[in-house]
């Protein structure tokens, strides 16, 4: 299985969120994306309606990211973050939840900001997905989380990998698929394209693949 088989093309979200992207690099991670038909693309908020525009005539998808990379916005500026993506039109948010809530057992605080933000995107009937950096939480955590994105009727949640040499691990899909239900899709950042490893992860129960520009397109 390679990152350009037609099946496996339509699982991948195609991510740019380097500090210094520029226009021409969200133009030619469109026009890649377009190329290999993948399910999406993911851009900085600031690139939402310009990668709209490039991706027009196509079927992908354009996702952002609210809350990225630490999660230490507040409620208040994530919402505000998910309606101007909307306004920009965008077609999916994933939103990176407060890690600093959850390790202080603050469990409202997490559902309110994932309450919120859901009922927003919902509202507008696109789909919202919570991010995990799963490699700084504890089994017991994740199952609380999913818990709470279970009630809340989210649409996916993300195993991000947080940066560094951590490597996806089919061990946390697995945990994930066991505590949502089939109507909650998984995503998971891979970091390289490990024919193996996908295939492993999507056994384990993934739903899409979550594919840096940078490793997206290796063989």
């Amino acid at each position: 299985m390679s990152i350009h088989d037609k099946e496996l093309s339509k699982l991948i979200c195609y991510m740019l969120l380097k500090a210094d992207t520029t226009e021409e690099d969200v133009k030619e991670l469109c026009k890649e994306a377009m190329y290999h038909d993948f399910y999406a693309v993911c851009v900085p908020p600031t690139y939402v309606r310009s990668a709209g525009q490039y991706l027009r005539d196509s079927a992908v998808k354009v996702s952002t990211m609210v809350g990225y990379p630490m999660g230490y916005n507040t409620i208040l500026i994530k919402s505000q973050a998910c309606i101007q993506a909307m306004q920009s039109g965008v077609d999916e948010v994933d939103m990176m939840i407060n890690l600093g809530a959850v390790k202080n057992k603050n469990w409202i605080e997490t559902e309110q900001e994932i309450g919120l933000c859901t009922e927003l995107l919902h509202a507008e009937e696109l789909p919202i997905g919570i991010i995990l950096q799963t490699s700084l939480l504890s089994n017991a955590e994740i199952v609380k989380i999913c818990e709470i994105c279970k009630d809340l009727k989210v649409d996916s949640v993300m195993a991000s990998l947080g940066g560094g040499s951590v490597k996806a691990d089919t061990k946390v899909v697995e945990l994930l698929r066991a505590n949502l239900p089939e109507g909650i899709g998984i995503k998971v950042s891979c970091k390289k394209d490990d024919k193996d490893l996908v295939k492993a992860l999507l056994f384990a129960g993934a739903s899409y693949l979550a594919c840096s520009s940078e490793s997206a397109l290796e063989t």
